[in-house]
């Protein structure tokens, strides 16, 4: 009887790993962290908001560790799309079938305006000429938000289909529909990057 109980319990062990290995597209479990404790970590700015990036300390400003990026920015109220937080890699990055997770922390005059801002996350690879737009969540709740984006295992440009597997560079997008109400000027922080 202790001989088949053990067989029995190996043969599910065996299954569960075989069914696995059947799906190798995902969804993957978060392997890159960006937790932003004490650096940028190589993520910038390019100013298109005259926003400047700093690593912030203060807990009230902090999802978890010791500290998250403090964007300092102004937000445009015309439609534009200001680029507030990027990075170029060194390496491709493999970002297929992976989820993009960003904590974004939304000030209570920036979530109040309606209709609001949006936060995107655009891609650029190496095999496309154009970069991929992802659209995220709006900006219309205060405080922590998790920002999730789920990266698709294939995109087309034209005939020809393309993985995610040579992303040169990531960066999140703050834009409008042209109809918010007014400019804005404050402090976004961002913490706990993953995918």
């Amino acid at each position: 009887m202790k001989r088949i109980l053990i067989i029995a319990v190996l043969a599910l062990a065996l299954s569960a790993s075989c069914k696995n290995a059947a799906n190798p597209t995902g969804p993957f479990a978060a392997a890159t962290f960006y937790s932003f404790d004490s650096s940028l970590d190589g993520w910038n700015s390019m100013g298109t908001a005259n926003e400047t990036l700093s690593i912030n300390t203060d807990a009230a400003y902090i999802k978890a560790g010791a500290g998250s990026v403090k964007c300092t920015a102004t937000l445009s109220s015309t439609g534009s799309k200001a680029i507030i937080f990027y990075k170029a890699f060194g390496t491709n990055q493999s970002l297929t079938s992976r989820t993009v997770t960003l904590w974004v922390y939304v000030p209570v005059a920036l979530s109040a305006m309606s209709p609001g801002y949006y936060i995107d996350l655009n891609i650029k690879r190496s095999s496309m000429p154009n970069p991929d737009t992802i659209y995220g969540p709006a900006l219309n709740t205060s405080g922590w938000k998790s920002c999730t984006y789920t990266i698709p295992a294939y995109s087309s440009d034209g005939n020809v289909t393309h993985d995610y597997s040579d992303v040169t560079m990531m960066y999140f997008i703050v834009e409008n529909t042209g109809q918010t109400p007014a400019d804005w000027t404050g402090d976004l922080y961002f913490d706990e990057l993953s995918w």
